[in-house]
C-alpha cells in the first residue's frame, strides 16, 4: 500500500488535451504576427507611395531652383552692367558739368568785356 500512496492521482485529461491550448496560442500569436506584418506592409507601402510623391516634388523644386539660379546669375550680371553704365554716366555729368560751368564763366567774361567796349549808341537820324 506505501506504493499506492507514490503513484500519481490519474487524471481525466488525455495527452493530446495538454496540446490543444498550446497549439492554439501558437496558433493566435501566428495570426497576430501575420496581422501585424500586413498592417506593416500596408504602411510601408504608403511610406513609399509617399516617398515617391516627395521625391518628384524634390525633382520639380530643384529644377526649380536651377532655373532661378540661371535667372538670378543673369539678374546680377545685368545689375553689375547698370552700375558700370550708371558710373560712366555720372562721370560724363561731372564732366558735362564742369564744362558747363566753364561756359558759364567764359559767357561772364564775355557779357564783363563787352559791357566795357560798348561805346554810347549812336542816335538814330
Amino acid at each position: 500500500m506505501a506504493d499506492d500512496a507514490k503513484a500519481p492521482a490519474p487524471t481525466n485529461t488525455t495527452p493530446t488535451d495538454a496540446k490543444v491550448p498550446r497549439f492554439t496560442k501558437f496558433a493566435n500569436n501566428i495570426s497576430a504576427l501575420t496581422e501585424r506584418t500586413r498592417t506593416a506592409r500596408e504602411e510601408l507601402e504608403k511610406m513609399l507611395a509617399v516617398t515617391s510623391e516627395l521625391k518628384e516634388q524634390c525633382s520639380l523644386q530643384e529644377k526649380e531652383t536651377s532655373a532661378l539660379e540661371k535667372e538670378q546669375a543673369l539678374a546680377v550680371t545685368e545689375v553689375e552692367s547698370l552700375k558700370k553704365r550708371i558710373e560712366v554716366l555720372a562721370s560724363e555729368k561731372q564732366k558735362i558739368e564742369a564744362k558747363l560751368e566753364d561756359l558759364r564763366n567764359e559767357n561772364s567774361r564775355l557779357d564783363q568785356f563787352v559791357k566795357q567796349h560798348e561805346g554810347p549808341v549812336p542816335a538814330a537820324k
